[in-house]
């Protein structure tokens, strides 16, 4: 899944960039006492949490921005509430941490990182991600009961842990599946704290097989 940082992009032909979070990967066995269900309540989708960023000028709590990046961002904010028929959850998701996360990603060119934030924003206004976190989450439910993919914990640093296990695969769904990704990164996207911007994913390998491996058009979505 591609996720906007310094060394990736995204857009319409990409994987959908459903953060601007960067990813550190990593594999390994998992005891089963850690398989759970996801938790589904209200406060998981609600408005406040599915934002899941605070307003905070530092996001690395270590970057000093210079005068003309702090310049660039006041364009930059400018320039993205221009854009017409933004609903109230696009402008919560447009907070001061994510335009800085663009604008680092497209090494501070305005022409670019507006380009790459418009793109995320049709993405997610065509997959219907606040639709997803705010409405019925019965297919979810039912994706979730194996603990195939879920959240558990935090690391050392805060970045909120993400596990993957795909021989728990229990649908044969590709869309429905790919839903149940998006549905989880967004909830770890919401467990961020002020100055988190990575999340850890560990995928457990045990017993993979063809059986239970992702079609290649879903891998490519």
């Amino acid at each position: 899944m591609s996720l906007p940082d310094s060394s990736s992009s995204a857009g319409p032909s990409s994987a959908p960039p459903v953060s601007a979070l960067n990813t550190a990967a990593v594999t390994g066995n998992t005891p089963e006492k850690h398989v759970r269900k996801a938790t589904l309540s209200p406060r998981h989708y609600s408005p406040a949490i599915l934002v899941g960023h605070k307003e905070h000028t530092d996001p690395n709590n270590s970057t000093a921005y210079t005068e003309d990046q702090v310049k660039r961002w006041v364009e930059f904010r400018r320039m993205c509430d221009a854009i017409p028929e933004l609903g109230a959850h696009e402008r919560k998701w447009l907070d001061t941490p994510c335009l800085y996360r663009y604008l680092r990603a497209r090494k501070w060119n305005l022409e670019k990182a507006f380009h790459m934030i418009r793109d995320t924003l049709k993405w997610r206004k065509d997959f219907g991600v606040v639709e997803l976190m705010m409405g019925d989450l019965s297919a979810i439910e039912k994706e979730s009961a194996t603990g195939k993919m879920y959240i558990h914990g935090k690391d050392l640093t805060g970045r909120p842990i993400m596990y993957m296990k795909p021989r728990l695969q229990n649908t044969k769904d590709a869309d429905t599946q790919i839903r149940h990704l998006v549905y989880t990164l967004e909830r770890c996207v919401a467990e961020t704290g002020s100055g988190v911007e990575k999340l850890v994913l560990v995928i457990d390998f045990k017993g993979y097989s063809i059986m239970n491996a992702p079609s290649f058009s879903q891998q490519r979505q």
